[in-house]
């Protein structure tokens, strides 16, 4: 009897597009294709210094979610540092319909996300035309999953947005002053 091992190799591409102007469909691998949202909290983190540097585990709860199904993964993530060297290990600890180690991939890429949206402009293209510093600053709060403070995400991002003469007009509040990407704005980093 000759066994034989097959490896499957996963490739994965992180893209910001907004999910109401696609219509998306399976490939021929799969028997159907669904928009999710997703939600990822840290619900444990802990540092323990060694010898040659420090080894940094956390857990990581998934949740994915539409009208129809709810899915859940809980993933852990070792980062060991010693020197210069730094070494990231993603292990899936419980998965609820999430498959093989598609919860891993997930969660990296939301941490690539939230990495990139703290060096670079990326939550522009999020973003219409013209918007408020309330709307930019929701964007930077659902990305990160935290709350920020109003008066220091705007000193922070100012150089990063030009002021319009125009203004949004919700019913029953002030207008709001409407503001566009600065280009040659300085990013020194957000958060």
């Amino acid at each position: 009897m000759k066994l034989q091992c097959t490896r499957v190799i996963s490739c994965s591409y992180l893209s910001l597009v907004n999910s109401k102007s696609l219509n998306i469909k399976a490939g021929d691998d799969a028997d159907d294709a669904k928009w999710f949202t997703v939600k990822s909290k840290l619900f444990q983190e802990q540092k323990t210094v060694t010898e040659k540097g420090y080894i940094f585990k956390k857990l990581v709860k998934l949740h994915l979610f539409n009208k129809d199904e709810s899915l859940s993964a809980v993933v852990k993530i070792v980062k060991t540092v010693e020197g210069r060297i730094t070494r990231v290990e993603r292990e899936i600890v419980e998965s609820n319909g999430i498959a093989f180690d598609h919860a891993k991939i997930i969660e990296y890429g939301i941490e690539r996300l939230r990495s990139k949206i703290r060096y670079t402009d990326i939550a522009f293209n999020l973003m219409p035309e013209l918007f408020t510093l309330t709307e930019l600053q929701q964007v930077y709060e659902v990305i990160l999953d935290k709350e920020l403070l109003k008066a220091n995400f705007r000193r922070k991002i100012a150089d990063m947005v030009i002021e319009t003469n125009e203004f949004k007009k919700d019913a029953g509040h002030r207008p709001s002053k409407l503001y566009k990407y600065n280009p040659f704005g300085l990013n020194n980093g957000i958060y």
